[in-house]
């Protein structure tokens, strides 16, 4: 870390660059902030890219439409005992 803090120096406050000094991969601040925040993304990536949250936001999505056609064709007492069935 001290050699990348004399070389950041050398770069950005005493405004010395070397001729051979490559673009990408330079040891300025941008760089190591980007190198961190890759770091960052990488490591908040999951195998699947869904969690239980959003997986209930689409089933209830998907399932509301469909509340209208049970409604009409279950009386409103069976219902309720297939409701109490679920919460118990």
């Amino acid at each position: 870390m001290t050699d990348h803090n004399q070389q950041f120096d050398q770069k950005w406050i005493q405004n010395k660059q070397s001729r051979d000094e490559l673009i990408l991969g330079s040891n300025d601040a941008c760089s190591l902030i980007d190198l961190g925040s890759s770091f960052l993304v990488v490591r908040q990536m999951r195998i699947v890219p869904i969690d239980k949250p959003a997986l209930l936001t689409l089933a209830l999505a998907a399932a509301s439409p469909m509340m209208f056609v049970v409604l009409l064709t279950m009386p409103v007492e069976q219902l309720i005992q297939l409701v109490l069935k679920m919460l118990v």
